[in-house]
């Protein structure tokens, strides 16, 4: 696996229900002379949890598909559905020690 990331010099672009995660020049992270791992994060596969490089399902066959997780409030990460009607308005923030801008963030809908 190491040897096919190796060749991949592209920009790998994230995309979530709720933003757009780039993350540029990923592919000299991947180089064998940069040994900076990317982040893990956590994406859903078939209704299962797995916990992936970033940008992982992009270049390996075996994850294609996966999406990224969702952060549920008083949940946390998780690739449950959110309750019936809350709402994703935004992501999950870097306060919550995850990293920001990454995990549709889901709350209860407002109420008048």
């Amino acid at each position: 696996m190491r040897r096919f990331l190796r060749r991949i010099s592209v920009r790998l672009v994230v995309l979530g229900t709720v933003g757009v995660v780039a993350l540029a020049g990923a592919g000299s992270a991947l180089a064998a002379d940069n040994p900076a791992p990317l982040p893990r994060v956590g994406y859903c596969l078939s209704g299962k949890f797995v916990n992936l490089a970033l940008g992982q399902p992009l270049v390996d066959p075996m994850y294609e598909g996966a999406v990224v997780a969702n952060y549920i409030k008083g949940v946390g990460i998780t690739c449950k559905a959110p309750p019936p009607g809350w709402v994703s308005v935004t992501t999950a923030p870097d306060e919550f020690g995850v990293p920001g801008r990454l995990y549709p963030y889901w709350v209860p809908p407002a109420t008048s």
